[in-house]
């Protein structure tokens, strides 16, 4: 290629204004945001049971209803 002096331009392209790019993608798969409902809250760090649906613990652990045996 010959030197940067020696290349032949238009006028009209030496004329205009080479603005940057307005953002730049960033790397990596894009992060994916759920549509939280009305009802739910940002932060519900409490878990119900699925037997009496109180708050505080599991299925496994409630001791509201006694074991058969």
């Amino acid at each position: 290629m010959p030197d940067k002096k020696d290349w032949n331009i238009s006028c009209f392209v030496d004329d205009e204004e080479v603005l940057l790019p307005k953002y730049r993608k960033p790397p990596g798969r894009p992060k994916k945001r759920r549509h939280l409902k009305s009802s739910e809250s940002l932060s519900s760090n409490s878990y119900y049971c699925g037997k009496c649906g109180r708050v505080g613990h599991n299925r496994r652990t409630c001791g509201f209803f006694p074991k058969e045996s």
